[in-house]
């Protein structure tokens, strides 16, 4: 039995996973949103949408962002990054926060 049919499966897979995350990544709403969020959460001199930017790719690759992202975007949601509904506040915060003050590791 040839495992091949399984590494294509994989590679498309990954494949369309990859357009998804670049999608949601390049977002002009959801990037706004983030930003809003970097406001809220920090106090340094960088600027949250200089924030956003560096750190988006991150923030998106978070499962439960990218996972309602993709989902809005098969149902034909229009704006996804700019509605509530598909990526809630909550979700940017928990994301952000990971990288504003990220957990203590265990040791």
């Amino acid at each position: 039995m040839s495992r091949e049919p399984l590494a294509i499966r994989a590679a498309a897979i990954w494949a369309i996973q990859s357009i998804i995350l670049t999608a949601v990544a390049a977002d002009p709403h959801l990037k706004a949103r983030v930003a809003a969020c970097f406001a809220q959460e920090t106090d340094g001199p960088e600027q949250p949408p200089a924030l956003a930017e560096l750190h988006m790719w991150r923030i998106v690759a978070n499962g439960p962002i990218a996972d309602a992202y993709s989902y809005a975007v098969a149902a034909n949601v229009p704006n996804p990054g700019k509605d509530e509904a598909v990526v809630t506040d909550a979700q940017i915060l928990a994301a952000v926060e990971a990288i504003v003050a990220p957990a203590p590791e265990a040791g």
